[in-house]
């Protein structure tokens, strides 16, 4: 779970990195906004085993996003049930692209062997913005409503609520960007 307000519009024709674990090396999980204002996910063994790229367009830099992206490959087929991506407090539905893992496929994100730096890409599509309250939960697939609300007097209005309490597993962390002297600090505990 994340919130982003990108400073630069994708008119900039360029894919800007919110991560790309493993330092650019195959296996790897990468997700980005496209230049073309879609924001894809993909995870990568040795092929694609899983990719999303919304048909939503990414275009407003005044706007902040709350993305949430969940994955469980334990079903006998993966599906839209399983490995989901919201936005805003909403599951996305309409992709451009669908893949779905084949069960027990691992991700890259919370492996021990993998690095999952933020803000990364291993040349020059750096992401160009602000985030707020990074949290990469371990072992559990929690939906958007574990980390948001719709707004109680104005309801299109999706808004943060502590998630303090989330216990992010053995490899999770919790970035609240309190700290001006360590802005990275895990305030997980763990």
């Amino acid at each position: 779970s994340f919130w982003a307000k990108r400073t630069l519009p994708n008119s900039t024709g360029t894919n800007q990195f919110y991560s790309y674990t493993n330092g650019g090396s195959s296996p790897y999980n990468q997700m980005y906004w496209q230049s073309g204002g879609g924001f894809q996910w993909q995870n990568h063994d040795t092929t694609t085993n899983t990719s999303l790229i919304t048909s939503q367009l990414f275009h407003d830099p005044s706007a902040w996003y709350h993305m949430v992206f969940t994955y469980d490959s334990t079903p006998a087929t993966p599906s839209s049930t399983s490995v989901k991506m919201f936005v805003n407090g909403v599951q996305v539905t309409d992709f451009s692209d669908e893949t779905y893992p084949a069960q027990n496929v691992v991700s890259q994100v919370c492996k021990p062997s993998v690095n999952f730096p933020i803000c990364y890409y291993p040349s020059t599509a750096w992401y160009s913005g602000h985030y707020a309250e990074i949290m990469v939960v371990d072992g559990q697939a929690l939906d958007a409503d574990q980390f948001g609300e719709f707004n109680s007097d104005s309801p299109t209005i999706w808004q943060p609520i502590d998630i303090s309490g989330i216990d992010v597993g053995n490899l999770g962390c919790y970035l609240e960007f309190k700290d001006s002297a360590s802005l990275g600090t895990d305030t997980s505990g763990i």
